[in-house]
């Protein structure tokens, strides 16, 4: 790592463990590594190997059963409820298998959802949306409703919208698996763009390791255990 390099993520031996006594489940287990601004990093691995409870972990959406969790500056571990619920609005951008898009918002108005529900922007929030639209080619598209779209418009809005609260962290459910070959090349192409242009730190879980050779580095999760491939 470079002297100046930003590192967005910093986790040093969490696990996560449902349940008590002889029906505990250990879903990640002492799991330490870095993700660096500008860094696109693949998560692979089998179903049910952990990659979904590491994910809400990095996202705040879990807090680790053990070790420390720093994202973004803020110390994961140490922050309550209000304060985690803060952190997802302001630090994080979700990117979720289906896209998720509001069926009846256009595509500029899902974005501008962001901020009225809270989350900060770095600009004035119509601007903002607006250069985001253009910049995923879809300024022409900016009054279609998601009914209207095709499958690679609506993650390329999904990902405009994980941007607009200028996140530290994108965190991505396999964003192509709805997608044909093609498709999914793009929206891998033109999120490895974003993330690289805006000094952004992405992690996506996938399964096509067709999509994983966009990544600066993968990382492979099974049986809870996460090793750099």
């Amino acid at each position: 790592m470079t002297p100046n390099m930003i590192v967005t993520v910093d986790a040093r031996g969490i696990s996560k463990t449902y349940g008590d006594g002889e029906n505990a489940v250990q879903a990640v287990r002492s799991t330490t590594f870095t993700a660096n601004a500008g860094e696109l990093i693949a998560l692979v691995g089998p179903s049910g190997s952990g990659k979904t409870t590491l994910l809400a972990m990095l996202g705040g959406l879990l807090t680790p059963s053990e070790g420390s969790l720093t994202v973004g500056g803020v110390a994961l571990t140490a922050e309550g409820n209000s304060k985690l619920a803060q952190f997802r609005r302001e630090r994080v951008g979700f990117v979720f298998q289906g896209s998720n898009l509001l069926p009846y918002l256009t595509a500029r108005r899902n974005l501008l959802a962001v901020a009225e529900i809270g989350g900060r922007t770095n600009g004035d929030p119509k601007e903002v949306a607006d250069r985001l639209l253009d910049e995923m080619g879809l300024m022409e598209r900016a009054k279609a409703y998601p009914s209207e779209m095709s499958g690679g418009e609506r993650q390329r809005v999904a990902i405009a919208r994980a941007l607009m609260n200028d996140p530290a962290l994108i965190l991505l459910d396999e964003p192509t698996a709805n997608l044909d070959t093609t498709r999914g090349r793009q929206v891998v192409e033109m999120l490895q763009s974003e993330v690289k242009q805006r000094n952004k730190t992405a992690l996506m879980v996938t399964h096509d390791l067709r999509m994983a050779e966009y990544a600066s580095r993968t990382l492979r999760i099974e049986d809870g255990v996460v090793t750099e491939v």
